[in-house]
């Protein structure tokens, strides 16, 4: 809409034409707002990074000369008083032709580098801003982002690169939006970038943590970065190369077969069962704490403060959840009590047939019962192995 003053789309084309000149920068041909649309005609580039890697490790060449290019990059971006605010391994592009050449995209969440007393406090922002995976710690904790943070952020980009995830990659697929910002906040807290750096790899991890010893308003040491980079190269006998191969050849993947996958569901249309919500597991994920020594167990999750009822359900519909892989079960509370006229959200069950009641066969053995009205029907998911109690069928 023209309403707008100025859009995000604007806002980028703005930040690109004030950083043109660098390398890493993309060229800007062209920018047109009408009514009802905009555009922005870049330049042409290749794959990002997040493509090429598919959560494997990269050759230690390949990532020295990411970071190389990206310091410089950055170095740039902050002499001109601005902020990315959202480094990572997908905005890093390719150039077309010439595979020693790296591009950082995206700026439409860059900000301005904001000056302040050193007597008060750090500035906060009302939420945070990035892609939770590399966003630093001090954006985790609402502070608004400074030259330091791309930093940190550039040191968990190039720490996934090479390694092929980050500690806390699995946390970002399962639970709320929520508990995986807290979950992956608390892992940030407990490791050290001395921790997670690969072998021969000491410099990604030199980065995370020189980033975190800066102050707000400190603008890092880039020599200092890039000659940590190059003692590294140095110290693996890595030579600057003239070309560099992207195409990494996929790892051999073993044949994993989804538990639900094995054999039949446990269920079927008709059934009858007792459900119950489970408080931890839905708002967690089903599979958040499998495998993971250091999940954080949120107390306020406990049974005994979110105590939910045990109701009686047919099911209506089985299957196979297509994101979780696990065993998805469709079903329409029953419930229990005399129905006033205006109860308008339930339908009555009835053992004889009666007009606007459900009549099951064989008789249903209860009186007074009812199945609840939702505009979404429940849905559960579970593996097939679990306990499951069935009174009856229909």
């Amino acid at each position: 809409s023209l309403a707008l003053k100025t859009t995000v789309l604007d806002h980028e084309r703005r930040v690109l034409q004030r950083l043109g000149g660098n390398l890493s920068i993309p060229k800007v041909f062209a920018y047109g707002r009408l009514e009802h649309f905009e555009y922005l005609a870049m330049q042409l580039l290749g794959m990002n990074l997040g493509e090429v890697q598919a959560r494997r490790p990269l050759p230690a060449v390949n990532t020295l000369v990411v970071a190389d290019q990206m310091i410089s990059a950055l170095e740039h971006i902050h002499k001109n008083k601005l902020v990315h605010c959202d480094i990572k391994p997908g905005n890093i592009l390719l150039h077309p032709t010439d595979s020693k050449r790296l591009y950082l995209v995206d700026y439409g969440l860059a900000r301005a580098i904001v000056h302040v007393n050193l007597s008060t406090d750090e500035p906060l922002t009302s939420h945070a801003i990035g892609t939770l995976e590399y966003v630093s710690l001090n954006v985790h904790r609402h502070i608004r982002s400074a030259p330091r943070d791309d930093i940190e952020s550039l040191g968990y980009t190039l720490l996934s690169l090479a390694r092929g995830d980050l500690p806390w990659t699995y946390n970002t697929r399962h639970g709320t939006s929520k508990n995986q910002e807290v979950q992956v906040r608390i892992k940030k807290q407990q490791f050290s970038g001395a921790d997670m750096s690969p072998d021969g790899l000491p410099c990604f991890g030199q980065m995370i943590d020189y980033a975190r010893s800066l102050k707000f308003d400190q603008l890092p040491d880039y020599e200092l970065l890039r000659s940590q980079i190059q003692e590294t190269r140095a110290l693996a006998g890595l030579l600057d190369p003239a070309t560099i191969n992207w195409n990494i050849p996929a790892e051999a993947s073993l044949s994993v077969v989804s538990p639900c996958m094995r054999g039949y569901h446990s269920l079927c249309p008709g059934q009858i069962v007792c459900c119950q919500i489970d408080v931890r597991t839905t708002l967690e994920g089903y599979s958040a704490r499998a495998g993971d020594p250091l999940f954080w167990w949120d107390p306020s999750l406990s049974p005994e403060k979110w105590d939910t009822a045990v109701r009686p359900a047919v099911v209506l519909r089985v299957g196979i959840d297509g994101r979780s892989k696990l065993q998805s079960i469709v079903v329409v509370c029953i419930g229990q009590g005399v129905l006033s006229s205006t109860d308008m959200n339930v339908i009555p069950i009835s053992s004889s047939p009666t007009e606007g009641s459900l009549t099951p066969s064989p008789a249903w053995p209860l009186s007074d019962s009812y199945c609840y009205i939702f505009p979404w029907l429940m849905r559960f998911v579970c593996y097939p192995g679990e306990e499951l109690h069935i009174p009856s069928r229909t």
